[in-house]
């Protein structure tokens, strides 16, 4: 029987859909490959093979921004927003990574932008998220 490393039998077996539990029984049984940097490299390559995939470019987005690179963040929040204008999502989750870097002001800004786009998609739950959170920084 032919040796395969865990490394490569994880990476074809992530390429499959799990059945429910199994997903749970991988996470526990590799954790080590479910760090940031896998899930990373799994989103970017969703992301070569179909650049408008607007999950994965979110996905990738928080990714980023979970692991504090705020710069990178943001870069695939603005090529999100700029495909997809109207993702409420994403104007709220960018301004909360620029206010836990500080820059209040720059996500004054995306939230007046994410409210308007939630007024255009009808998005009143996500409208009174980003009303109140403007409130909060002072805006």
């Amino acid at each position: 029987m032919e040796e395969v490393s865990l490394v490569e039998s994880f990476s074809q077996a992530r390429l499959l859909r799990p059945l429910p539990g199994q997903r749970q029984r991988a996470f526990t049984e590799f954790p080590q490959y479910y760090n940031n940097m896998d899930r990373v490299s799994a989103l970017s390559d969703i992301l070569a093979q179909d650049p408008n995939n607007t999950f994965a470019r979110y996905g990738l987005a928080m990714e980023y921004a979970n692991s504090g690179q705020v710069d990178r963040a943001l870069e695939e929040f603005e090529k999100l927003l700029s495909s997809n204008p109207d993702y409420a999502a994403g104007y709220f989750m960018a301004a909360q990574t620029l206010v836990k870097a500080g820059r209040a002001e720059e996500a004054k800004k995306k939230l007046v932008d994410g409210i308007a786009a939630a007024g255009r998609k009808r998005d009143a739950h996500a409208e009174s998220e980003m009303q109140a959170m403007l409130q909060e920084i002072g805006g």
